[in-house]
C-alpha cells in the first residue's frame, strides 16, 4: 500500500514498524528513493508533517561519534535496535541536515571510538553507550526534498499507482 498526500504526491510505502504503535495519527513509511524509514504525522494542523525516526516532541541534535580523537572522519550513530531505527531517517536539528546508514561503511565497536560531538562541542576521548558496544552504525548526510516539502491534507493510505 502506498501512502500519499492530498495532492497525490508519493510519499512511500506503508509499514506497520513499531513507531505506528506509539499514536494512531503516526504512519510509519519507508521511501523507495533513500531506502529509509520515516514517519509522518497526519494530524498536525494546517498540514501533515514528515518526521525522522529521530523525532521527539523536543527535537535535539544528533549526537555523533568518531574513531578518531578530535571529531574529525567518518560519523557513527547509536540507535534503538531493530531495522526501523537503524534504516531510519535521522535529522540534526543543530545542522539542518538529513541522515541515514551507510552500508558501504564497517559498524564500529564502542572501543573504536575516541570522541563525540554533540551540539556542535567536540568531546576528545568520549565513548559510545558502554551497555551496547556493538551498535554504533556509520551513517551518511543526504538530500531528500521531500522531507522539506508542504504536504498536503489528507494523508491517504491506498494501493500503488
Amino acid at each position: 500500500m502506498g501512502v500519499y498526500d492530498g495532492s497525490g504526491l508519493f510519499l512511500g510505502y506503508l509499514t506497520f514498524a513499531d513507531v505506528t504503535r506509539e499514536n494512531p495519527q503516526i504512519l510509519g513509511v519507508f521511501n523507495p528513493d533513500i531506502s529509509t524509514f520515516f514517519k509522518v504525522d497526519v494530524s498536525p494542523w494546517p498540514n501533515p508533517v514528515l518526521q525522522p525516526i529521530n523525532y521527539h516532541f523536543d527535537i535535539t541534535a544528533i549526537q555523533f561519534y568518531f574513531t578518531s580523537g578530535d571529531c574529525t572522519g567518518q560519523s557513527y550513530v547509536t540507535t534503538m535496535s531493530g531495522i526501523y531505527s537503524i534504516h531510519g531517517l535521522y535529522f540534526d536539528s543543530l545542522t539542518n541536515k538529513l541522515y541515514v546508514f551507510d552500508p558501504q561503511v564497517p559498524v564500529a565497536s564502542f572501543y573504536d571510538l575516541h570522541s563525540a560531538k554533540y551540539n556542535g562541542i567536540c568531546t576528545p576521548d568520549a565513548y559510545g553507550p558502554e551497555n551496547d558496544p556493538l551498535s554504533m552504525f556509520p551513517i551518511k548526510e543526504i538530500t531528500f526534498p521531500l522531507f522539506y516539502q508542504t504536504l498536503q491534507h489528507p494523508i491517504v493510505v491506498k494501493p500503488i499507482q
